[in-house]
């Protein structure tokens, strides 16, 4: 084994090299500044936002002609193997490997890199940018305040430890296999978040008959169907204002609140995540309030005020802690369980279309928007009279909840892998085995 040598990057084995991106590469160029003439044609163009970590994202590219690409493209072509490399905008540092075969244009927020091939690997040079350290060193090179940015400068002096070709193509091979894994359980858990939306929108307008199954629709079936001011309904349904299932609302409380474990855990409006509660980043209180005022099992929290985009998101209380209270800008909605199960309020509340009627009372403040309990429950509620149907419904939805939180739980789980073997492999700590036909296999991007 290489004896380890003391550098800038700590210690490394003796056969790592220390290199700029340009000693790395034999091209850093950036796309060019146009304003594309048309919307439709043949070609693509890719800006800043088509980089995602990681990953290539073309189906929100931009279209241009034939006769636009050619002179865009001779000023600045891209092969697949080059790492492309957001300069400009909000996603500044994003870093990507083309492996596209078609030909698209770069606009001037996107850099090329193309590694040298005789003795450096596209992949790793990847691998680095979009590392914890790489990620972190290319922030430290951003200028700007409102709009981050990377001169193409900065971004060829940008150093990284490089072992031997070899060990590069190994390290790439192995990390971007992991890679693989997570973009396959992202698809996944996309799968199933949309069936998730098309089979909530079927149980809140059709329910769930005592045998299991879905009511036929309205067209199949008019004679199963009552009209309300939300549409179709069942017949053995009522529509009525959320108050009439929701009759108290009680804000959460306002009090200090720090890192001390001995203190009550204090619920917050980043801790509602999917219609649960995620404890992962609490806060605490040693106030009489947060003793006085704790959460029941089956408790409903409605998120009072936040930006347009989170405010109104519910969670349900599952006694995820011993205890536990609530902060201000949260609002327990106490259900009438004789008329309502809390698990379909959340449900219900969550719904796509809910959220947008909710919204539609969202008052704005200096940075957020609030939503006035009252008016909140000035808002009509569709639900079925028979309890047991409620039931049926939210445990359908809860089924497919729970196949989500696994493969959740399993994405955590590979991307806290993958850092670690970004430590390990991408510092040397840990040397990759190298097979004697890896020694000799010709370059590869």
């Amino acid at each position: 084994m290489n004896k380890l040598i003391p550098t800038k990057f700590g210690f490394l084995p003796e056969d790592w090299r220390i290199k700029s991106l340009a000693g790395c590469t034999t091209k850093i160029q950036d796309g060019t500044h146009f304003s594309p003439r048309t919307t439709e044609g043949p070609f693509l163009y890719v800006t800043s936002k088509n980089i995602r970590p990681g990953r290539l994202d073309l189906s929100t590219a931009g279209c241009i002609s034939e006769e636009e690409h050619r002179s865009i493209y001779s000023r600045c072509d891209v092969k697949p193997g080059d790492v492309l490399l957001t300069k400009d905008g909000a996603n500044t540092g994003n870093a990507c490997l083309n492996t596209e075969d078609q030909q698209f244009s770069l606009l001037s927020s996107v850099a090329v890199l193309r590694a040298d091939h005789a003795e450096n690997v596209g992949g790793f040079i990847l691998q680095y940018l979009m590392s914890p350290s790489g990620q972190k060193r290319l922030k430290d090179l951003m200028s700007g305040n409102a709009i981050p940015r990377l001169t193409l400068q900065k971004i060829k002096a940008f150093e990284l430890p490089v072992p031997p070709r070899p060990q590069q193509c190994r390290i790439a091979e192995i990390l971007s296999t992991v890679d693989e894994v997570i973009e396959q359980t992202e698809a996944l858990i996309g799968k199933y978040q949309q069936i998730k939306v098309g089979l909530m929108h079927d149980l809140f307008t059709r329910g769930v008959t005592p045998d299991g199954q879905l009511r036929p629709t309205h067209a199949e079936a008019p004679h199963l169907y009552q009209t309300s001011p939300l549409g179709w309904i069942p017949k053995k349904w009522k529509i009525k204002p959320l108050l009439h299932f929701v009759p108290i609302a009680v804000y959460g409380i306002s009090v200090s609140m720090d890192d001390d474990p001995s203190g009550v855990p204090v619920m917050r409006m980043n801790n509602i995540f999917q219609g649960r509660i995620n404890v992962s980043d609490i806060k605490f209180s040693e106030t009489s309030d947060a003793r006085s005022l704790t959460l029941r099992y089956d408790d409903v929290l409605f998120n009072r005020t936040n930006s347009l985009e989170h405010v109104g998101k519910t969670a349900i209380w599952r006694g995820e802690l011993p205890a536990a209270s609530f902060a201000s800008y949260l609002v327990r909605l106490d259900v009438d369980t004789q008329m309502m199960r809390p698990l379909f309020l959340v449900y219900w509340l969550n719904l796509p279309i809910t959220q947008l009627i909710i919204r539609q009372f969202a008052t704005p403040g200096v940075h957020q928007v609030n939503i006035n309990p009252t008016n909140l429950r000035r808002i009509n509620c569709a639900a079925p009279i028979d309890l047991s149907e409620q039931d049926r419904i939210t445990s359908r939805i809860e089924a497919l909840d729970v196949t989500r939180r696994s493969h959740d739980e399993h994405l955590a789980k590979l991307r806290q892998q993958k850092q670690g073997l970004m430590h390990d492999l991408l510092t040397g700590r840990v040397r990759v085995p190298i097979q004697e036909s890896d020694r000799s296999s010709p370059p590869q991007s």
